[in-house]
């Protein structure tokens, strides 16, 4: 039979031990960076908000937004769009193209770079949606990546598919109809 100092001395122990891994994993994960985001395609401004930023009301655009859910600021210093042929060069990070969003603000939307994204901040971007870049979607695995200051990896955002717009009649085939 056990002695009962030797139970306590046990059940202590292990009280300790779990403690002790529970602290070392919350300071862990308290230092890290933890992003979420989001993407949206096909997007357009209204009338109003085209005007005020000078932009024609037909455009349209791709929005990334990201926002910092963890506990340390972080430095957006790229944002880029990725296209992957397929799933597996995805998981590899063998992009086949990729396109430097030079500008990827408005006056009305978005944030320049670089852009120091502090906690519980958030971080928009816009791209203008081209015929290109709509047949990549199509194509190809497209993402909208950010480089930032705490991973040599980008942060990286899927864009699904975006459906073919359909063409508007011309004047010889709306005076025929």
């Amino acid at each position: 039979m056990m002695k009962p100092e030797l139970v306590i001395a046990i059940y202590g122990a292990v009280v300790a031990t779990l403690v002790a891994i529970w602290n070392a994993y919350t300071w862990r994960r308290s230092n890290h960076l933890h992003l979420t985001g989001y993407t949206s395609g096909d997007m357009e401004f209204d009338y109003h908000g085209a005007m005020q930023a000078g932009v024609d009301p037909e455009t349209r655009f791709v929005a990334l937004c990201i926002s910092n859910r963890g506990h340390v600021p972080c430095t957006v210093n790229t944002v880029w769009l990725l296209s992957y042929p397929s799933w597996w060069a995805y998981l590899r990070r063998k992009h086949k193209a990729s396109i430097a969003v030079l500008r990827p603000m408005s006056e009305r939307f978005g944030c320049a770079v670089p852009y120091k994204l502090e906690r519980a901040g958030e971080f928009r971007a816009i791209a203008l949606q081209n015929e290109k870049l709509e047949e990549m979607s199509r194509s190809s695995r497209l993402c909208m990546a950010i480089s930032h200051s705490m991973s040599k990896y980008p942060f990286r955002v899927r864009v699904h598919p975006i459906a073919e717009r359909k063409a508007a009649p011309t004047d010889a085939r709306a005076k025929a109809a």
